[in-house]
């Protein structure tokens, strides 16, 4: 059977990131390198005038705090972050890297194991960035790390069952009712944790072909009188 393979981010930092980053660090960490809450947002692929764009998780102005709808494009995700701004450049390349990406990567698999991944599914999307600012040069160093749980057992597709385009296996008024109930839910996402539950929901199709669309904290009741295997 064929392996379910992902495709992995990209990283890309805006500009006023690193004037931001520059303005906590003279005014608020200063000394102080422990780790700071940020916040990002990653999009999808894409093609643009015949050039393939890899999906990408980006970090701009917005990413210490300020108006929730700033860290998002219109077809973007809010990611959970953490900062760890070194002073010096040997303690950014001295740093464990690995030991702190495997620290993102337990609090994530924590949020599951908890339920907190149900209320807030965007820890889900959890990522780790290691900053090094040399102010006087004006050179900023940095390490993005996106951590990524490791089955036990590799995802398989089933044997005789290829994976195919969801055009395939949906009438067109079906995916065109998935489109609207998704612009439904991701404009009802603009709330107080805004957009936490806009990239991880649940979809069931009824009989009749109506979409309905509901939040991972719902699985019970969502699937309720729904077959197993339907």
């Amino acid at each position: 059977m064929a392996l379910v393979q992902f495709e992995p981010l990209s990283s890309a930092v805006d500009a006023g990131f690193w004037h931001a980053l520059s303005e906590k660090k003279v005014d608020l960490f200063r000394l102080d390198d422990s780790p700071r809450p940020i916040r990002g947002h990653y999009a999808f692929g894409a093609t643009a005038a015949a050039v393939a764009l890899p999906p990408r998780l980006s970090v701009g102005t917005a990413a210490f705090g300020g108006d929730e709808r700033d860290v998002h494009s219109s077809l973007g995700f809010l990611a959970p972050g953490v900062l760890k701004n070194t002073n010096t450049i040997e303690d950014f390349k001295k740093l464990d890297k690995a030991a702190s990406l495997k620290e993102i990567g337990q609090k994530i698999w924590d949020a599951i194991l908890s339920g907190e991944a149900l209320d807030d599914p965007s820890v889900l999307a959890s990522f780790l960035l290691i900053t090094f600012a040399d102010l006087k040069k004006y050179k900023y160093y940095y390490w993005f790390a996106f951590p990524a749980l490791l089955p036990v057992d590799h995802f398989k597709l089933t044997a005789g069952a290829p994976a195919v385009r969801l055009k395939e296996l949906w009438l067109d008024k079906e995916v065109e009712s998935l489109r609207v109930e998704y612009e439904k839910w991701r404009g009802a996402t603009k709330g107080p944790h805004f957009p936490s539950h806009a990239a991880f929901f649940l979809v069931k199709k009824s009989s009749g072909g109506v979409v309905t669309l509901g939040k991972l904290s719902d699985w019970y009741s969502f699937w309720a009188g729904v077959p197993e295997f339907e």
